[in-house]
């Protein structure tokens, strides 16, 4: 009996634990996901890249390539998902989706960001690469879009004819980020929407300034 009651308790405790992990990792999640400079920084990174071009589209999985994926595309193929959350900021409003999938044999942690309910950004994330399947992720990307054409992962990313873009980062993960149509409208809008921040924070800045010349 004490036996069994000792084990109902750790029992609960290992639950609220793993509860605990789980909230505080969707919680940083979200603190990255903050804002618009995630974006930002994104079309900044790949602008500096030397641009290998796609011999096909890129689209999500499922997708034929004039079309982009919604929400309900999205729940249909992968169930409902992990975690999700909204982000407002000024005009622009956004859903976050987060999966964690099986691709092949590899785990993955997938991230799907839609504006008005159409896909526009998504990477997926492998932890605990060895070099082998490193390598085999890398050739998979130079057949599928490059023709076997050689990749620079640090170096390159991969465009198509639509500007559509993927680009990898590699540090403590692997994670490939792809992103649709960066001329168009919704990112002309990021970049709009950064500006007016900019500008309001450089008003204030001066007006703190003026503020502290008046009181000395």
């Amino acid at each position: 009996m004490k036996y069994t009651l000792l084990n109902v308790v750790f029992s609960a405790f290992k639950r609220k634990e793993n509860y605990s992990s789980r909230e505080y990792y969707y919680k940083r999640l979200s603190e990255k996901n903050e804002g618009l400079s995630t974006y930002f920084d994104l079309m900044n990174v790949t602008h500096k890249k030397k641009v290998k071009t796609s011999t096909r589209l890129i689209h999500f999985e499922g997708k034929v390539s004039n079309q982009l994926m919604t929400i309900a595309d999205v729940i249909d193929k992968y169930g409902k998902p992990q975690y999700k959350f909204f982000k407002k900021h000024l005009s622009l409003s956004i859903t976050v989706l987060f999966y964690k999938l099986m691709f092949g044999s590899q785990k993955v942690k997938l991230e799907l960001h839609f504006h008005n309910n159409l896909l526009f950004h998504y990477n997926t994330t492998f932890s605990y690469l060895n070099n082998e399947s490193k390598n085999l992720i890398i050739n998979i990307f130079r057949k599928k879009y490059l023709n076997g054409d050689q990749l620079d992962i640090k170096n390159d990313c991969i465009v198509d004819s639509k500007n559509s873009s993927i680009t990898f980062s590699d540090n403590m993960d692997f994670i490939v980020n792809y992103s649709y149509c960066m001329g168009s409208l919704f990112f002309k809008n990021i970049f709009k929407e950064l500006q007016c921040e900019e500008n309001k924070k450089e008003l204030l800045k001066q007006r703190k300034i003026k503020d502290l010349y008046d009181k000395l």
